[in-house]
């Protein structure tokens, strides 16, 4: 599982965590010994992710125009855990804890083209700004030798390869059908999503979840954020109209008032 989520305290903080599965894999018929072996063999596989996402933060540093030192990975504003076995979760990952807004703009720039259904034309008092991504497990990617593959089937392939020296190997690798699952937790409730979830947690974070199986994770890969929000130009002039409207027609009645009650005065002056 992959999770992504930007948290009050103003931290995003980018979770990874691979189910390790330890009932089934008894089940099959794993020793705990054997089980160690594998759990020690995924968190090496893991760990070189890892370290790929460290190697990506330092050049975008170094090729950074103006470098401050608080963004370079282990400084005050960026760290990176090391990879771990959760007892609780029986899972194996790290983290990639953003500090502020800034230092996640400084490592993911954005190249966002706006989409149609922001291209409005003519008046319009609500606006619709989207953003429609990629599923991340269906992000390509190219190894070492320029084969390509999808980032789905690299992590399937990192925590299979933990037991390719298992007796068991192919009867786990037959029955290793994970979901995939992206969760997109924010602290704000104007947010809307395609995702098959939502919730809100005890902190207030707004989840966005999204889920793909292992053979519909490539065909369904396209997500979408959205936000409805005034457009407050627009709003801004109708209540200058309505001010200018309102005063124009306190104006006249003030008038006809007038008239009115000149009107007597000169019926008189008549007779």
């Amino acid at each position: 599982m992959v999770s992504l989520g930007r948290f009050s305290s103003g931290q995003t903080i980018q979770k990874f965590d691979f189910s390790f599965g330890s009932d089934k894999l008894s089940d099959i018929g794993l020793s705990d010994e054997e089980k160690e072996s594998a759990k020690a063999n995924l968190i090496t596989n893991i760990n070189n992710f890892r370290l790929e996402f460290i190697l990506s933060f330092e050049l975008t540093y170094q090729n950074a125009e103006q470098k401050d030192e608080t963004l370079k990975v282990g400084g005050e504003r960026l760290q990176v855990s090391a990879v771990e076995y959760s007892e609780v979760n029986d899972s194996v990952g790290f983290s990639i804890v953003f500090a502020d807004q800034g230092v996640w703009d400084f490592y993911h720039p954005s190249t966002q083209e706006p989409s149609e259904d922001d291209k409005n034309e003519g008046i319009v008092f609500v606006e619709k700004t989207s953003s429609i991504g990629t599923f991340p497990f269906a992000s390509e990617v190219t190894l070492a030798g320029g084969e390509k593959i999808s980032v789905g089937e690299r992590y399937k392939n990192a925590y299979l390869q933990s037991f390719s020296q298992s007796q068991y190997y192919e009867e786990i690798a037959n029955s290793y059908n994970p979901d995939f699952v992206y969760n997109y937790a924010s602290p704000y409730s104007n947010l809307r999503s395609d995702a098959e979830g939502a919730f809100q947690d005890i902190d207030g974070l707004y989840h966005h979840v999204w889920v793909r199986n292992s053979e519909n994770y490539l065909s369904d890969s396209e997500i979408n954020l959205y936000v409805y929000s005034p457009n407050r130009g627009w709003w801004y002039l109708f209540y200058l109209i309505l001010v200018l409207v309102a005063g124009g027609s306190a104006i006249a009645i003030t008038l006809i008032v007038k008239e009115k009650k000149k009107s007597p005065a000169k019926k008189t002056e008549q007779k």
